[in-house]
């Protein structure tokens, strides 16, 4: 449901340090991981603005099969704000 709100916010600032090529590459990985969360073997936060409701970030805990099991970003008008210690 907030697929598209996501990849707006999935600024080249943030896809560069998680090494993602381009917001399609992203759009996939999403796709793929919708089964994981149905199913309860992947935890799946979008973080929302209070105030409108749009995606700001995300964090993902995934199972050990993953080398890093912890996926997070936060759009960078966010940084340094707090938003993402509260979120955590």
């Amino acid at each position: 449901i907030y697929i598209q709100s996501y990849l707006d916010a999935f600024v080249e600032q943030v896809r560069e340090p998680l090494h993602v090529p381009d917001v399609a590459s992203e759009h996939a990985y999403l796709l793929e991981r919708l089964p994981l969360v149905a199913t309860q073997q992947t935890f799946f936060c979008v973080l929302l603005h209070a105030v409108n409701r749009r995606c700001i970030g995300a964090i993902e805990i995934r199972g050990q099969e993953h080398p890093g099991q912890l996926y997070c970003w936060l759009h960078p008008d966010f940084w340094g704000k707090n938003y993402f210690q509260e979120a955590m």
